[in-house]
Parts: structure tokens; C-alpha cells; sequence
């Protein structure tokens, strides 16, 4: 993992858990909130049907293409060039692997704590 962007001041290795470690936090706080008298995800809640579909859709498509990303970029083998839907998305590629993952995460998050059998 690789902090300070491209002038790669500062190189660091972590082990699996430590990578999903901030992910577990931000689960915990989103569960501890829905716990509070007043509830900051009820706003969303209450939003007309023609607000939700359009939010929930953004919140499934940020999930499903940042979700899915591994971070080599590849199509479909190691042997592969970098696939252009990886190269867009990652805008450019110069989104990082965990900022990604991160957003894959919390907009699932929100998606299962918004939706109505929540």
C-alpha cells in the first residue's frame, strides 16, 4: 500500500486484516447509528420513490464496479492488457485499490440500511 500518491514517499505492507480492518469500523458506526434516538438515515428513508431509485441504482452500480475491483486492472488473465472499463472507472488509474474498496463498502452499507425491510 503506497501513501503520498505517485511520489511514493511512504511504502507500507499490511496484512489482510489490517486492509479490512477500517471497513469493520465504518460497518460498526453505520449499525451504532440506527441505534440513536434520532436516526441520520431516516431522512433517506423518507424520500419519495422517484428519489430512491435513482439513489439506490447509484448505490448498487458504486458497488458493483468498485466492489469488484481487484486493483490489477486486468480483463480476464495476469497475461491480459489493462482493461479500459478498469482504466475509466479508476479514473485513469489513479483512484487506489482501498479508496474503492471503501466505496464499495459504504454504499452498500447504506443501500441495506435504507432499504424498506431494514
Amino acid at each position: 500500500m503506497q501513501f503520498c500518491g505517485y511520489i511514493k514517499a511512504v511504502e507500507v505492507s499490511l496484512n489482510k486484516l489490517m486492509t479490512h480492518l477500517p471497513i469493520f469500523v465504518v460497518g460498526v458506526a453505520f449499525a451504532d447509528m440506527e441505534s440513536m434516538k434520532r436516526r441520520p438515515l431516516d431522512a433517506i428513508r423518507r424520500l419519495s420513490i422517484w428519489w430512491k431509485i435513482p439513489l439506490n441504482a447509484l448505490l448498487l452500480a458504486i458497488f458493483v464496479t468498485y466492489g469488484s475491483w481487484t486493483g490489477e486492472g486486468h480483463c480476464l488473465t495476469a497475461y491480459d492488457e489493462e482493461c479500459p472499463f478498469w482504466y475509466y472507472s479508476s479514473i485513469f488509474g489513479w483512484l487506489p485499490k482501498t479508496l474503492a474498496m471503501y466505496a464499495g463498502a459504504i454504499s452498500i452499507f447504506v443501500l441495506c440500511l435504507t432499504s424498506d425491510w431494514s
